[in-house]
């Protein structure tokens, strides 16, 4: 919605390429693409060294040079963004990024050592999960209150449709 509002804006590219970053994100999280292409990452990127330790996960390599690209790409449009909202954009990006690098990092560090199979490497897997989860919370409340604070005349308005319903008595 703030890509459409602010279409003409001089970072309209910025909203609109994050809204297809985040699109993309959220289809690998519900098909796991990154978990079916570690073994042919690391592979690929270093053929004749077997990635153990913190890079077992070795898209970690890959999400990191990723991440140092947006890092570039929307470094003027993050600083021209009203504080609140910059503040918010960057504390979602710290988390999530803590845990989908980071804790991931530590899990892969941790299966190498111990497997897969074990009540630890579940626990640092849900710490991960979860971070990222309030990583994303966190940026869905950046863009609602930068809707509510900067464009405000945008509207959402949330119905509940049982009101709207007569009750029926089955």
């Amino acid at each position: 919605m703030i890509a459409i509002v602010e279409s003409k804006s001089q970072y309209s590219f910025h909203w609109k390429s994050l809204s297809l970053v985040f699109f993309v994100l959220a289809i690998d999280e519900a098909v796991m693409i990154h978990e079916s292409t570690i073994p042919k990452i690391g592979r690929w990127l270093m053929p004749s060294f077997k990635m153990s330790g913190f890079l077992s996960f070795a898209w970690v390599i890959v999400g990191a040079v990723f991440v140092l690209v947006l890092l570039l790409t929307y470094w003027k449009f993050i600083f021209s963004l009203p504080s609140k909202t910059k503040f918010l954009f960057i504390l979602s990006a710290i988390i999530y990024l803590a845990g989908v690098i980071g804790v991931e990092s530590i899990g892969g560090w941790y299966a190498d050592l111990y497997g897969y199979q074990n009540h630890t490497y579940s626990t640092i897997a849900t710490f991960e999960e979860a971070l990222e989860m309030l990583g994303v919370l966190v940026f869905i409340y950046a863009l609602l209150q930068h809707i509510n604070l900067y464009l405000p005349y945008i509207k959402i308005h949330i119905q509940d449709k049982k009101k709207n319903h007569k009750k029926s008595n089955y």
